[in-house]
């Protein structure tokens, strides 16, 4: 499941009584579950760890939420429209080490963390380039699935900082895929979905250009055969990544601007 979609179900704890309540997706109001206690503070502690283990973002929860109380007919069922409305609170540039999603391994990261928030919850962002490249790279044992948020594909994480200043930080779930992929002897690093199109970063160590910026219209696929087109090759990672977001930014500005027009011809 995508972090932008709309999850089966998630956990909530309703504001009224602090009892825990399940969410399913396309059914009106609560259901009861067990897990419910008669301590409201219990309650959401047991919703926070429920959803984190099956995957569910504070985004998805929010979504379902609104759902089930107004019907699943308006945008506000849809997270990515709450990431598109993101607002951003502050930036710092921040030292530190990130960890392996599975394995006991720590890798240098130095670079931009973004904080914003998204449906009223405070999030943490890890800019791509921050990112190393055994971390995000043909030999990397993971696929980056970054958020995209206002537009800018940015990587959900969880943040400890120590005394000394320096940071811990953990991938946040659903943002990473093990399904490793190749194409023109490019293995894919990272990817991202803007509306119907999506946009694919590729290292090859052995070609005369080492990167590349691939887009691909899944509609258009023929028979389970991606149909990649409109490579940029490039020498460097820097290069890559810079035009990855910009490619990506450009491609969401004009989706926005096409949405606001179908808008404004409904309210003639």
């Amino acid at each position: 499941m995508k972090r932008n979609e709309l999850p089966l179900f998630c956990y909530t704890t309703l504001r009224e009584t602090g009892e825990l309540v399940l969410i399913k997706r396309y059914e009106k109001g609560y259901f009861k579950t067990d897990y419910s206690s008669g301590d409201r503070k219990m309650n959401k502690e047991m919703e926070e760890f429920l959803n984190r283990k099956y995957g569910i973002t504070p985004v998805q929860k929010e979504a379902l939420h609104c759902g089930s109380l107004f019907g699943w007919h308006h945008s506000f069922t849809n997270p990515q429209d709450y990431m598109d409305k993101g607002i951003l609170d502050k930036t710092e540039m921040i030292s530190g080490h990130i960890k392996d999603p599975v394995m006991s391994v720590m890798y240098p990261v130095k670079g931009i963390l973004y904080q914003y928030y998204v449906a009223g919850y405070k999030m943490h962002y890890l800019d791509l380039s921050a990112l190393p490249a055994g971390y995000m790279g043909k030999d990397a044992t993971y696929v980056m699935v970054p958020d995209l948020i206002k537009g800018v594909p940015l990587m959900p994480v969880r943040v400890e900082k120590s005394d000394n200043g320096t940071y811990t930080l953990d991938l946040e779930n659903g943002c990473f895929t093990s399904e490793k992929e190749m194409n023109q002897s490019y293995s894919i690093i990272a990817r991202v979905q803007v509306a119907d199109v999506e946009y694919v970063m590729a290292e090859n160590m052995n070609a005369p250009s080492r990167y590349v910026i691939w887009e691909r219209t899944p509609a258009n696929d023929d028979g389970g055969k991606k149909n990649y087109y409109l490579g940029n090759y490039l020498d460097t990672r820097e290069s890559m990544i810079d035009l990855f977001k910009t490619r990506v930014q450009n491609k969401f500005q004009l989706y926005q601007k096409l949405k606001q027009k179908v808008q404004n011809e409904k309210e003639r």
